[in-house]
């Protein structure tokens, strides 16, 4: 399931509370479910968590305010109460304002810090351990006390890696010159080293691709400080179909329309190619870099912002799935394809190359490789049948890969007792009559 921690976080077994902090509605929240399955979160501190498990947040979802913010319906889970939460509001409400209407940055350093020392409050107070998600962690690090374990969720790939990553890239291919706008290649050397503290002040680190792993190793982090834990997908929504009829043989990309996609090299490769009978689909994507589709706007059909039930449509009636990505920190969209029955192309830097058995249910490429990819194309579009029967097998792969097994895979290097042990028993993960109420965290704005 997951590369092996040695033993530095076996006290945590001794000592089973957890404090989890991260922003935003992160992999739905996978993190603290892991602990608050097995009694052992003491509290998940965000930037606004909705407390759906109360009658008026229930009925303001509901209203048109509640279905015209953020998703603030998103940001709740049944298995998360809300009681073992704590969030700023009035601050993430502030940072909301000034971007919608002043088009000035969030302030994502500033909202960080106060989740950080929140969160950092909270674990000293109670004694407990900190997991905190890569690029919001190097506050909460700096500030809890001696003695309890700092572990870090490495989101994505180490930033030093992918900033040195980024340039010998554009270096070499002028299709990549959109790299020039990712954070990790703009952000000041002083940004950039705060960063690197989250690692380099982490007890232990997780990720969920080795192409992270790699990177972490890169800048010389020790391998045994660092555990592998692949993520997982929701295969009863994203439920498995073949593509309807014999009209043009379609092939998917999902993503962000910007240059560490891949994509602008997918767009000239399908240009050379020019194949008969087929169509390339992008699909939806928040961010849109234009130099990116710049000279290829007539090589695609695209649907932007789309809904979960289409895009599992859209992946149900695709013949292959495609995302030449240079950098990702796993690629979730790799695992909804598959376990809707499409087979993948991926690179070697991601959580695709991890997964997939290249020519049974995929293709692994080299990143940045215009001629591999050419190639894997071309045959992929004259071997149409051949796709369609890698469908179960793509299927089939997918059904490994549950968020439960995420779950497990994390207290298995946090809580090895507790995992154990919920491989043996069921058992209910809350007591009502012994949870405090939900902490509130004060904006110092």
């Amino acid at each position: 399931m997951h590369r092996k921690a040695k033993s530095l976080l076996a006290a945590s077994a001794n000592n089973p509370g957890w404090v989890v902090v991260h922003d935003s509605e992160r992999d739905h929240y996978e993190l603290p479910v892991a602990l608050a399955e097995v009694g052992a979160l003491e509290r998940f501190v965000t930037d606004w968590y909705t407390p759906l498990d109360r009658t008026f947040w229930q009925y303001l979802a509901g209203t048109s305010l509640g279905k015209s913010t953020f998703g603030i319906s998103k940001r709740f889970r049944p298995d998360l109460p809300s009681r073992l939460t704590a969030d700023n509001k009035l601050g993430f409400g502030a940072g909301y304002l000034r971007r919608k209407l002043l088009q000035r940055p969030f302030l994502d350093e500033v909202m960080g810090g106060h989740m950080g020392r929140a969160a950092a409050s909270i674990a000293n107070r109670r004694g407990c351990h900190l997991l905190a998600a890569s690029y919001s962690a190097a506050t909460a690090f700096q500030a809890l006390r001696p003695g309890l374990k700092r572990v870090l969720f490495q989101v994505h790939p180490h930033p030093r890696f992918l900033r040195s990553l980024y340039r010998s890239t554009m270096e070499k291919d002028p299709d990549y010159a959109g790299l020039a706008n990712e954070a990790e290649a703009t952000v000041s050397e002083l940004e950039l080293a705060n960063w690197e503290q989250e690692s380099a002040l982490a007890d232990h680190i997780l990720c969920a691709s080795n192409f992270t792993r790699r990177s972490l190793e890169g800048v010389g982090i020790a391998a045994e400080k660092i555990s592998v834990v692949p993520y997982g997908v929701q295969t009863q929504m994203f439920e498995f179909g073949r593509p309807s009829g014999d009209g043009p043989l379609k092939v998917l990309f999902v993503g962000q329309k910007v240059a560490r996609k891949g994509l602008r090299t997918l767009l000239r490769v399908w240009k050379q190619l020019q194949p008969a009978n087929a169509h390339l689909v992008l699909a939806g994507g928040h961010v849109r870099d234009e130099s990116v589709l710049h000279g290829f706007e007539d090589q695609f059909i695209e649907t932007p912002r789309i809904s979960n039930a289409e895009l599992v449509r859209l992946f149900q009636q695709a013949d292959l799935f495609v995302l030449p990505s240079l950098a990702e920190g796993f690629g979730h969209v790799y695992l909804e394809a598959l376990s809707c029955g499409v087979p993948i192309v991926c690179t070697a830097n991601g959580g695709g190359a991890d997964i997939v058995s290249h020519g049974e249910n995929g293709w692994v490429i080299p990143a940045a490789d215009p001629a591999a990819l050419a190639d894997c194309l071309s045959w992929a579009l004259s071997h149409r049948h051949y796709l369609r029967e890698m469908r179960e097998p793509a299927r089939a792969l997918a059904e490994n890969y549950s968020w439960s097994r995420f779950r497990e895979g994390i207290r298995e290097v946090l809580l090895p007792a507790a995992a154990a042990a919920t491989r043996k028993h069921s058992f209910s993960p809350f007591d009502e009559t012994t949870s405090e109420p939900a902490v509130a965290i004060k904006s110092s704005a």
